[in-house]
């Protein structure tokens, strides 16, 4: 696979497909072999229009062979079922050939196939779906012969052309991918598993064959010739700028820098002015919320489940549950009440990152669009790193309960809590009393009661540690916000240097250069031929 190849529009397109703000370093070998088999799975389910249960079950089962339990790849393959599903994106082939550029044809047969598998165990392989797959394959450049090996393997087809097939297992030999990712490999194992092994007879036959090992080792120089070739490719455009770099006005790139420096100063002298802002405006707030949130966690908790709690057996455990439920909810409302302090106060610093990040973007768009990503790529996020609250929330009050020492304060353990409600457990249900007692509050209602009589005792000191997290948080933005200003100050004093250099280059010096590389990516595509060829055989 070749990850060069990955455009704009294919962030773009994974972005909407995931719901998440991707970019190009995210779009690794497995997301995009996985958004592509998705893809094609689906719209081979949808082929005909309707998808059976049947179906579903056995593309669930696909992703579940190729990714680890509980890894980012298992999760990613869930939001790529809902996103292709909700985009239609199978319908697109535009959109598909933007996924499936990077893929080797290799990577692409590997994709083809599992389309096979679907139908080979669902509908059958003569089914109309059948023809949607002849057609993908010639939209994305797979040689036609490799489909006559997947109608018969996956339809028991007792004939089968044995030299196709020896030619099919050799190009999906799991050992030429092992080195890019154990998915692939996984994944062609899955496959060739699936079809009728090559015939000892044939495998005996006299051809030109190479060891496994030679194989493993071709394909690790094949990869290292292709990141010299990338490293040729950036060299070139690196030296294409070298003349529009060194004609740029030099007033304008210290206006810029200028403009970058005087930010990073304002952003550095931000720390106190925030802190002391942020913590001001929460003893302020801090009564008004508390009144408000009472009355809303009133309402929740003084519905009637009376006749609920009845039928609950051990009381006790009941009591225990509601006061964890309890602490729980007041911890998810202080938690909100924190993230919206805090990201209100940090507006002025995502701001003034947002004027270095466009003029950093509109500065390199004089050079090219690609020049300068990774400063703007650590900028954009910061930025959204910068509304990242909640965590940081937790990890200073501590993420597990029986260790947060806001939860002691608020619940004391639960026991406090559990024990003024339980001691009255028999009242509240008005066991061995007469008839016509006088109903009592709920087990859910004291629980409300009791727990929150013991947060108000304690909203001093919860408020007072609110404070030190307020501190600690600022502390990390305006860190976080004031490196990353400085690596756009560096980028510009390294641009100087650089222009200063460009300039007193020679057009014979460029030539030589240009020259140099040409002839050194000569070489390596012959040896990159010589090695597809030693690939291309069958291993012995």
């Amino acid at each position: 696979m070749d990850t060069a190849l990955v455009s704009p529009e294919a962030v773009a397109l994974l972005s909407r497909i995931t719901g998440q703000k991707l970019n190009q370093r995210q779009l690794t070998p497995p997301v995009i072999f996985l958004a592509a088999l998705v893809t094609v799975l689906m719209g081979v389910m949808f082929a005909d229009g309707k998808v059976t249960d049947e179906e579903k079950q056995q593309l669930q089962a696909i992703l579940d062979n190729l990714t680890p339990s509980e890894s980012k790849l298992r999760k990613l393959a869930q939001l790529l079922l809902k996103g292709v599903k909700q985009h239609q994106v199978y319908k697109k082939l535009d959109q598909l050939t933007t996924l499936t550029i990077p893929l080797s044809e290799a990577e692409k047969l590997l994709v083809i196939s599992f389309g096979y598998k679907i139908l080979a165990n669902t509908r059958g392989i003569n089914s109309r779906e059948t023809s949607y797959l002849q057609s993908l394959t010639n939209q994305l450049g797979v040689n036609s012969k490799y489909l006559a090996v997947l109608e018969a393997g996956f339809s028991g087809q007792e004939t089968i052309n044995l030299e196709a097939l020896q030619q099919f297992h050799s190009f999906l030999n799991s050992a030429s991918f092992q080195s890019i990712d154990p998915l692939f490999s996984n994944a062609a194992s899955y496959i060739l598993t699936e079809l009728p092994a090559i015939p000892p007879s044939l495998g005996n036959q006299t051809v030109n064959s190479y060891s496994l090992e030679l194989q493993q080792s071709a394909t690790k120089i094949k990869e290292s010739i292709q990141v010299c070739l990338n490293e040729l490719d950036q060299a070139e455009t690196v030296l294409n700028t070298k003349p529009k770099i060194a004609k740029l006005a030099k007033q304008e790139i210290l206006e810029k820098l200028g403009e970058c420096s005087g930010l990073y100063v304002k952003i550095c002298n931000l720390d106190d002015k925030l802190k002391n802002q942020t913590i001001e405006q929460a003893k302020t707030s801090w009564q008004e919320w508390l009144d408000k949130l009472k009355e809303d966690l009133k309402e929740e908790w003084f519905s009637d489940v009376s006749l609920e709690e009845q039928k609950v057996e051990d009381k006790n455990k009941l009591a225990r549950d509601y006061a964890k439920e309890f602490s729980q909810d007041l911890m998810a409302e202080v938690d909100n009440w924190f993230n919206d302090l805090i990201k209100l106060n940090i507006q002025c610093i995502d701001q003034d990152l947002e004027i270095i990040l466009e003029n950093l973007i509109s500065f390199n768009q004089e050079i090219t669009p690609d020049f300068g990503t990774h400063v703007i790529n650590e900028i954009e996020e910061v930025k959204k790193n910068l509304y990242s609250t909640t965590e940081d929330f937790h990890d200073y009050f501590g993420g597990d309960e029986s260790e947060s020492d806001l939860l002691g304060w608020i619940v004391d353990g639960t026991g406090f809590i559990v024990g003024a409600v339980t001691s009255g457990i028999a009242g509240v249900f008005k066991f061995g009393g007469r008839g016509n007692d006088a109903p009592q509050p709920s087990i859910k209602q004291k629980i409300f009661e009791k727990g929150w009589e013991k947060f108000v005792q304690s909203q001093d000191e919860i408020l007072n540690k609110i404070q030190e997290i307020i501190v600690l948080v600022i502390d990390k933005k305006i860190q976080s916000a004031t490196d990353i200003a400085e690596q756009a100050v560096s980028y510009y004093e390294e641009f100087l240097e650089r222009q200063g250099r460009y300039q007193e280059e020679t057009e014979q010096q460029r030539n030589a250069e240009k020259a140099w590389i040409s002839q050194q990516r000569q070489e390596l595509e012959k040896v990159q031929k010589n090695i597809e060829v030693v690939l291309s055989m069958p291993s012995s």
